[in-house]
Parts: structure tokens; sequence; C-alpha cells
């Protein structure tokens, strides 16, 4: 079952860099001597290339050839002068390396490749840099606390910068953010599109401190409210409806009492959705019944009829079966 999943993985992560290949999304450089292109596949889809690896953090860098030229296995690699970074072969992917930060500063990247019966070589420079100052908050509101669904991945925004105010890239495990209960230790990981936790299975609170001095106006902890579908509840619906347009309603979820403090909640909910009121509103496309995805950010997007109140209901299929009601006023355009 090990092998198969491994499979399925390394076959996932390939289609990955196949679509962003076709997006065109990829941090790319063409190589000194114009015979290879670099790239590597950024989480926060900058295509920027030439930003710093964080020391002590890594990225999978790969290889492509200019041209005709393919690029089907690295067979030499080296880094001038030694001690920036290391570079090491990936294990999954001939065609790519993978680059560890060690120290600040500037080193030359060699690689001696072979692909369509022909080896050729070429070279890139990166820059390493120690985070001198991080970013820290919750992607839903600029609050100290927020919370979580049980079971679900937690992201948290977090950015981590160079003295000279550059955005570090990278991922690491340790990235200057601590966790507590001790249990929770080892259970994130960081990069350039923020820190990540994998899903924490009981409700209860986590606090993140961070040891890095914090940017203007940023926080240096965190509080993680973990809760359980029971404790969800949602504010009134933000928005407004006009009449032959389709706009769209925001719907911010909440802790309700008796948790105590009610917190914004961040996930990004699977709803569905049901027009209680056609004649006033439908969904953008006409509907009466339709699912908002998670990739909509809990924004559901209605068509307005005629003058009036909209109203809608929905129910999260996924996490419960209870229901909520909400209404916005339909206005002439």
């Amino acid at each position: 079952m090990a092998g198969v999943n491994r499979h399925m993985m390394m076959m996932a992560t390939a289609a990955l860099v196949m679509t962003a290949v076709a997006c065109d999304s990829r941090a790319r450089q063409e190589g000194e001597e114009g015979n290879v292109q670099f790239f590597y596949l950024p989480a926060d889809s900058s295509t920027e290339f030439d930003r710093p690896l964080a020391v002590g953090s890594g990225m999978l860098l790969y290889l492509e050839g200019i041209d005709d030229r393919r690029v089907e296995r690295v067979v030499e690699m080296r880094v001038e002068p030694e001690g920036v970074f290391r570079v090491s072969p990936s294990t999954e992917y001939p065609h790519a390396v993978v680059l560890s930060g060690q120290h600040a500063g500037t080193a030359r990247l060699y690689v001696e490749v072979e692909g369509g019966g022909e080896r050729f070589s070429d070279a890139t420079s990166f820059q390493v840099a120690d985070v001198a100052r991080a970013d820290l908050a919750h992607v839903c509101a600029d609050k100290a606390n927020a919370a979580y669904l049980v079971g679900t991945p937690i992201s948290l925004a977090f950015q981590r910068y160079s003295s000279g105010g550059d955005v570090l890239v990278g991922s690491a495990r340790s990235c200057g953010l601590e966790l507590s209960p001790e249990t929770m230790d080892g259970r994130g990981r960081c990069d350039e599109a923020g820190f990540h936790l994998t899903p924490i299975t009981e409700p209860g609170p986590v606090l993140v401190r961070s040891s890095i001095q914090p940017a203007r106006g940023s926080r240096s902890e965190l509080g993680v409210q973990v809760i359980s579908p029971e404790v969800l509840d949602f504010e009134p619906a933000s928005g407004r409806l006009r009449v032959g347009r389709s706009d769209k309603l925001e719907l911010r979820p909440v802790t309700r009492p008796p948790h105590g403090d009610i917190w914004p909640v961040c996930n990004h909910l699977w709803m569905n959705v049901e027009v209680l009121t056609p004649e006033t509103c439908l969904g953008s496309d006409g509907s009466v019944n339709f699912d908002v995805e998670p990739s909509e950010e809990n924004t559901i997007s209605l068509r307005g009829q005629a003058p009036g109140v909209c109203e809608i209901s929905v129910i999260l299929p996924q996490i419960s079966d209870a229901e909520w009601i909400f209404d916005a006023p339909v206005d002439e355009r």
C-alpha cells in the first residue's frame, strides 16, 4: 500500500509540474550558457526567480532543456563557492535537484545533464539570506485569535524577510515558530506561502510563537482554537444584490456561545445553497439549488430578479446537517 501511495503522489506532483508549465506560472531562469532553463514552483504562485533562499530552508529545482534539448537526468552538480547552499539529486525526479540554504551569500550552481543522446552543461546563481524579520497573522482576520475546524489543514499567513526586505523562499520544518502544547511539536512546515499545520484531530487551543523579530505591525504570537462543528456559526451575510446583475454575498463563519469569545473561523467551506425566494433572486446560473466549493472562499454568487428580499438556506454537507438562513436586500440597478 505504501508503494502505491508513493506512486500516486509522484504522479500527482508530476501532473502539478505539467500544469504549472502549461500555465507558465513557474519561477524560471535561463542558464548562463543558454542550454538549460532552471525553474521551481513557488507555493505563493510568484513567478519571480531571484528571491533569496532562506538559511535552513530547501527547495526543489527543476531543469529542462532549451529549444530541442531534453534533460533526462543530472549527471554532475557542484556549488562555487561551497558553503552557501548544498545541492543534492532529487530522489523522485531525475531532472531535478534539491537546494538547501546553509549560510548567507551568493553562489553559482553548475550542472551537467544528459538527454536525447547528448551531454550538456549550464549554470546559474542563487542568493541565500538569513531571516531577519517575519509577518505572522491569521488568514481570515487581523486578530490575535481565530478558530479552525477539527480535522482540517491549518494555514497561517507567515512570510519571512531578509534584512534588505526581500521575501525569502524555501520550505522548512524549523522556521522560527514554536507550538504549544508540546504535543504539537513537529506538526508544522513553512514555505513562502505561509505556515501549515497538519490536521489536528482533537478540539483545543494551540499557541504559535515566533522567535523572529516581527515586521512592523505584525504579531509575535497567535492563538489557534481548534473547534468541533457544533461550535460553528455565522455572522449575517454581507453584500448587496441588484436586479439584473450577478453579485456576491460573503458569509463569515464564527464561533458561537457557549464557546465564550466570538472568534472568526478561518475555514473555507463546502456549502449547499437553496434559494428560498426565486422571485427575487437566483443562483448566478439561474439555479435554485447549487453547491459552493471551498475555492470560492465562502462567497455565494446570486443574481437579482426583482426588488425585495433574497432569502437562502445554507447547509454544510461535509461537516454538519445544521441549516442556516440568510437574507439580503435586492435593489434596483
